[in-house]
């Protein structure tokens, strides 16, 4: 049994003791969901701030924040949750390996920006692991929750784009370290929640 069934199995069997056993693991009985709605459309980084808020009584270990508009695949979580086990870095943010939603392409494999222009790409894992100037997407972002807490969380001067590349840049000048893993899949094609944008809108942003 992977390190990521022992450490949800531990969970389930405090949580749900009357269901589990040492020897059987049910993924049948994940997490409820809380679905909550603020009022308003506060943005991308409070929203995520106020996901955080809700479930801090729980004292959860980690945080994963996914985009309304992505997929997951069946092993996703778990394949974070190894990769972080086995990893002797304890402060990382990690993304999943981000596929376009036909499987057949990268939508998101690494990301750098210019430090001076303050643009950002996407570029190829190879490029990503050899360059300074790293960040990952917002559209799936696995973190220890000392992690989040030690960064106040996403900043909410920023309503919706750039908010994870000011975290990663955040992250970075405090050595946190940022990756791709590898095992991990998710799949997305942009822009789900958006329309799209004009030229001079880009420039702005």
């Amino acid at each position: 049994r992977r390190s990521s069934d022992l450490y949800l199995l531990n969970y389930f069997k405090k949580k749900y003791q009357s269901k589990t056993t040492n020897n059987v693991f049910s993924p049948n009985l994940f997490l409820s969901i809380q679905y909550f709605f603020p009022g308003s459309n506060l943005g991308f980084s409070a929203g995520c701030n106020i996901g955080y808020k809700l479930l801090k009584s729980e004292k959860p270990d980690f945080l994963f924040f996914v985009n309304n508009d992505a997929m997951l695949a069946k092993n996703c979580l778990l394949e974070l949750i190894d990769n972080h086990n086995e990893n002797m870095v304890k402060d990382r943010i990690l993304s999943p390996n981000i596929l376009t939603t036909n499987g057949k392409g990268t939508w998101f494999d690494g990301g750098i920006y210019n430090s001076i222009l303050g643009y950002s790409s996407h570029v190829p894992y190879a490029v990503f692991k050899r360059k300074a100037n790293k960040y990952l997407s917002g559209c799936a972002l696995f973190m220890p929750t000392e992690v989040f807490l030690g960064l106040k969380g996403f900043n909410e001067n920023y309503f919706f784009y750039g908010e994870d590349l000011d975290l990663s840049i955040r992250a970075s000048k405090k050595g946190i370290l940022l990756d791709v893993c590898k095992s991990a899949i998710a799949y997305h094609d942009g822009g789900g929640s958006i329309v799209k944008k004009t030229r001079k809108a880009y420039f702005y942003y």
